[in-house]
């Protein structure tokens, strides 16, 4: 990452991309830079319990 010039780095958020491992997860939000997943977000409705909005 060119932290002097950040122009010259890619940016890109993905919905719903697909993680394969283990078990295959589909989170909600992505950040890439420069190919690079820096940012996971699992965003859930105000009204959803905790429990239910996790699940393993």
């Amino acid at each position: 990452m060119d932290w002097t010039n950040l122009g010259t780095d890619h940016f890109a958020v993905a919905e719903e991309a697909m993680v394969k491992g283990y078990c295959t997860r589909s989170p909600d939000l992505v950040v890439y830079v420069n190919s690079i997943a820096l940012g996971v977000m699992e965003l859930k409705h105000s009204k959803v319990s905790m429990s239910e909005g996790i699940r393993f």
